[in-house]
């Protein structure tokens, strides 16, 4: 059994009504633990649906979803949430951070949400910062930072609760190339501590530095 399957996955919006779309057309995948995955499409191809289904934020019309041999679709909406707290990281295109905050509140929060001890918050921020080249910005607040060095703060939060999962939904597209390919760089740095990473795309150079690219038309894996 593969590390994550899906298995004819349909996502149907507004189904029945005139302005019905088919976001997914019975979308069958494979991807093995460890290994990282490039997702490509134009826009409205159903990338982000794609992706929003295997971080368990969007559950489909129709068809199955495993992630380690577990069930997702089987889970009760609490039971979905730890799962998605513990076990995935998420990276967003617009960062997701609390602009008011300083980096290092937005870095921990997802610790609140777990059995980790707060007291240990402080180190594991502290260590997850180095790794990432941000240590010396953990006291300055969101706006006061770089694009590139939101993102990075961006993928220490995805980092904290130490997931296996690593979802990226155009982490890159508001970043110049250089700091483009050093965020690339980051997330192919955790597949080599075997981290499963999966990152939508619109960057044909980009998505070829992971080990395999899907492209996505019309809600159909090519």
């Amino acid at each position: 059994m593969s590390y994550i399957e899906m298995r004819g996955v349909t996502k149907i919006f507004n189904k029945g009504k005139s302005n019905e779309v088919a976001a997914l057309r019975g979308v069958d995948l494979y991807i093995e633990k460890g290994e990282s995955v490039a997702v490509m499409g134009v826009s409205g191809s159903g990338k982000s649906t794609l992706l929003n289904i295997m971080g368990t934020l969007d559950i489909p019309t129709e068809g199955s979803y495993t992630v380690d041999g577990v069930d997702v679709f089987a889970m009760s909406s609490a039971e979905k949430a730890k799962f998605r707290n513990e076990k995935i990281g998420f990276a967003l295109q617009d960062f997701g951070l609390l602009d008011t905050e300083t980096a290092e509140y937005n870095i921990r929060l997802p610790l609140y949400f777990t059995q980790s001890k707060v007291k240990d918050a402080k180190r594991i921020v502290k260590e997850i910062a180095e790794k990432l080249g941000i240590a010396e910005l953990l006291k300055r607040r969101i706006t006061q930072l770089s694009g590139g060095q939101k993102q990075r703060v961006a993928i220490a939060r995805a980092l904290i609760c130490d997931p296996q999962l690593i979802l990226a939904d155009e982490p890159t597209s508001a970043l110049d190339r250089t700091t483009a390919n050093e965020i690339v760089g980051l997330l192919l740095g955790l597949q080599k501590e075997g981290k499963t990473v999966i990152m939508v795309t619109h960057d044909a150079a980009l998505a070829a530095r992971f080990d395999r690219t899907l492209k996505i038309s019309d809600g159909i894996i090519m």
